[in-house]
């Protein structure tokens, strides 16, 4: 897997687009279904503005191996840089990419019930997702999940970033951005 992110990365670096990509689907045949060479290839579709075709990869390498959580997760890692990171989306493309952030941490948290990114990032996108709801019940719905969620995962011992330790601040924070069209 080495080498071929080595090439891929040579091959990007001098403007050889065509050839990082034909690199990643060799990457893709030698090492099928594996996070290290999905997410490599994905990130490289990602890098290149090919969003759709990024997620495409990780969810085929996920319906592949419904069992590897870290493959599921993934996924959702990339749903959610979409849905924050890009102020072009409507408040429906952001529902949409956040419901499948979700999901896919959903199959993770299937795969592997004590798998703590997921509980992590699942808590983030049910937050983000809460900005955008304007019924309150199910925002206050979205928010006790988050909350459970965030608890689990303190009580796992891990290191929360500051959004899962002050949550309040992160749905202020988003909802800030979002009504500021940031």
């Amino acid at each position: 897997i080495d080498l071929y992110l080595q090439l891929m990365r040579l091959q990007e670096s001098r403007g050889a687009a065509s050839d990082a990509d034909a690199t990643m689907q060799a990457l893709q045949r030698a090492a099928p279904n594996t996070p290290e060479a999905t997410g490599a290839v994905a990130g490289f579709y990602a890098r290149n503005g090919q969003f759709d075709r990024a997620v495409a990869t990780l969810e085929a390498a996920g319906t592949a191996n419904p069992s590897n959580a870290e493959i599921q997760q993934l996924a959702a890692t990339f749903y959610w840089e979409k849905a924050f990171k890009d102020q072009s989306l409507s408040s429906e493309e952001k529902l949409r990419y956040l419901d499948s952030g979700i999901a896919a941490s959903d199959r993770a948290l299937s795969a592997r019930p004590d798998y703590s990114d997921a509980l992590v990032y699942k808590n983030i996108l049910l937050r983000m997702k809460a900005t955008l709801e304007t019924d309150p019940a199910a925002k206050r719905a979205m928010l006790a999940e988050a909350d459970a969620l965030r608890k689990e995962a303190k009580e796992k011992g891990e290191a929360l970033p500051p959004e899962m330790e002050y949550p309040d601040l992160a749905v202020n924070f988003t909802a800030g951005m979002n009504a500021a069209g940031i």
